[in-house]
């Protein structure tokens, strides 16, 4: 059975009873590929001591101070590089700016052409999270497991 909710409390509720009332699961390609000791799919008290060093780290000063300049920065480039009358689909440029900080702001990159690189391997990297696990060539998920030893 499958839950989704967009309820806070209910999330925060679900999140303190996870390993007691709740365990969620992933599809085996999710697994292979994050792994079993990652922040998303680690159990219990492990995942709340893996989410807490991840929260502490995102919270660092230098992010802060630089998040929303480079926010603005990506932004400006991302409008800029569109033309005039051209069909944007939504989700590829949500993507695409998501790239762009992760990249500047955990990586310190900025150049177009290693963000574009950076880009397409975790675009690799994500379809094959939710593609059939089939570890051949020619396969989304033996792609994303040949980009998972770069990430």
């Amino acid at each position: 059975m499958a839950v989704v909710s967009v309820d806070p409390l209910f999330n925060r509720f679900v999140m303190h009873n996870e390993g007691k009332l709740f365990k969620s699961s992933y599809p085996k390609s999710f697994r292979d590929l994050v792994g079993t000791n990652g922040v998303i799919t680690a159990q219990g008290d492990q995942h709340r001591k893996l989410h807490t060093i991840a929260s502490n780290m995102m919270r660092s000063d230098a992010l802060k101070t630089r998040f929303l300049t480079d926010i603005q920065l990506v932004l400006n480039q991302t409008f800029a590089d569109l033309n005039h009358n051209q069909t944007i689909l939504l989700q590829d440029v949500c993507r695409k700016l998501a790239i762009n900080l992760m990249v500047n702001q955990l990586l310190g990159v900025s150049s177009d052409k290693d963000v574009g690189e950076m880009a397409q391997l975790f675009s690799n990297f994500v379809d094959g999270c939710l593609s059939v696990p089939i570890n051949l060539p020619g396969f989304v998920y033996h792609t994303a497991m040949n980009v998972s030893v770069f990430l």
